[in-house]
């Protein structure tokens, strides 16, 4: 997904007063998964060059988000009703959002989590993650995909594309600022609970599918960092 919208946060979030660490990933550090039931289950349903359609099903809502990689849209359907489009920007310091060149693949999303792979021999990745707390600056390495390297990096990529489908199905529910105001806590709240994120989130006037897909979210950006320090 393209981003990237620059907009003050100040005033849309609460600043934290919680007291909450900041501790780095550890190499012992486990991925961790929501209960299920939680938070809704999302699929690509399709996935070409040019478009990826994403569903989730919660209490009998479908939801069906396009991201159309050309026009950068998005278009949202719920329970079939008329779709909504959202027009999303790239600066011209991003990637484009089709990465067209043969040689490459990769993703891009607000959440700074990122791959492209370059098709070499050896292939190389270069991946990317949130620098501290920021939304806009992010740490990067390039790992050579081999043996003692490959589980992370595809875990890593997985992580990754969850992360991209979350985001694209709470721009649909919810708005741009939404959107950052959550990342924006999951950032200065790296190792708080559904139980605090969930009241956080509340007092932003963030709730039911939105803030859960947010929790879901934080939960994929924690496995994502974790893959992230062992690749």
């Amino acid at each position: 997904m393209s981003k990237r919208f620059i907009i003050p946060l100040t005033g849309i979030l609460l600043t934290s007063t919680l007291s909450v660490g900041t501790g780095h990933a550890a190499e012992n550090e486990q991925p961790v998964s929501m209960q299920e039931g939680t938070v809704p289950q999302t699929e690509i349903i399709e996935e070409t060059d040019t478009k990826r359609v994403v569903r989730s099903l919660e209490n009998e809502v479908e939801t069906v988000a396009t991201f159309d990689k050309l026009d950068n849209t998005v278009t949202v359907v719920v329970n079939g009703k008329e779709p909504v489009t959202i027009q999303l920007e790239a600066t011209s310091s991003e990637q484009p959002v089709a990465l067209a060149r043969a040689a490459t693949t990769g993703e891009n999303t607000f959440s700074n989590y990122e791959y492209t792979i370059t098709h070499s021999s050896p292939e190389k990745w270069n991946i990317t993650m949130p620098k501290g707390d920021s939304v806009i600056q992010k740490n990067a390495k390039t790992v050579t995909y081999k043996s003692s390297t490959k589980s992370n990096l595809n875990q890593f990529k997985q992580s990754v594309d969850k992360i991209n489908n979350l985001e694209l199905l709470i721009l649909g529910g919810a708005s741009i600022t939404v959107l950052l105001s959550g990342i924006a806590l999951v950032l200065s709240l790296p190792t708080a609970g559904s139980g605090t994120l969930t009241t956080a989130l509340a007092a932003a006037g963030v709730y039911g599918n939105v803030a859960r897909q947010i929790i879901q979210l934080s939960t994929e950006m924690k496995n994502a960092k974790i893959y992230y320090m062992r690749a």
